[in-house]
């Protein structure tokens, strides 16, 4: 679901889209990106955001060294409106941009490009620490942004469905809290606003 890696660009530009959401960020010396015409310039200040099947092509120095964090677009803290986290990380990759890295983030990049080189076979590893820069960045993006809940998160044909999967035994609230990824009380506030009404309790018909 993300992958995390160090990398030197060819100095030759190099032409192609995928179909994974990456964040390239510069470590070592200069490089150059155009994303989907819109140019971008990296240096060890700076990271370039490049969302699934954008347009790109990327050249660097011969001293560039880069930071590609590769995420998979349908992972649900960037697919679901439902996740925790959807509100906080989908925005990173609504448009191709470049963000400018502050001294600490900047710090971080610099310490795990220096574990990367020291355990370059240690995918653990990478991973955790390729999330760990992936959040400060969302973290910087949304200072200042007032991190919403999406009012249709809650999706009726997901409850609708689960309902008609499991209507031979009990189904408490808390059930379908928890298929929206929704405290109780939130699913309560979420379900009103979207449907007029409060949840209704669901069980099992009685036999006939």
């Amino acid at each position: 679901m993300l992958d995390a890696r160090l990398l030197k660009l060819p100095t030759a530009s190099h032409h192609h889209r995928h179909e994974h959401h990456q964040i390239v960020v510069g470590v070592r010396g200069e490089a150059d990106l155009s994303v989907d015409g819109t140019g971008s310039h990296l240096d060890t200040w700076r990271a370039c955001l490049v969302p699934t099947e954008a347009r790109h092509d990327y050249c660097g120095d011969l001293q560039n060294h880069v930071l590609v964090i590769n995420l998979d677009p349908y992972m649900p803290a960037i697919n679901s409106p439902g996740h925790s986290e959807y509100e906080t990380l989908a925005p990173l990759f609504e448009r191709p941009r470049t963000l400018v890295l502050d001294n600490k983030l900047q710090g971080l990049v610099q310490f795990v490009a220096g574990e990367f080189d020291r355990s370059p076979d240690n995918q653990d590893m990478q991973r955790h620490m390729g999330a760990s820069i992936l959040h400060c960045m969302a973290g910087r993006m949304n200072e200042g942004r007032e991190v919403r809940q999406n009012r249709h998160a809650i999706s009726p044909d997901t409850i609708r469905r689960y309902i008609m999967e499991n209507i031979q035994r009990k189904i408490t609230v808390s059930d379908l809290a928890g298929v929206a990824c929704l405290s109780v009380s939130r699913f309560h506030e979420m379900f009103r606003d979207v449907t007029g009404i409060t949840p209704p309790p669901v069980s099992a018909p009685d036999p006939a």
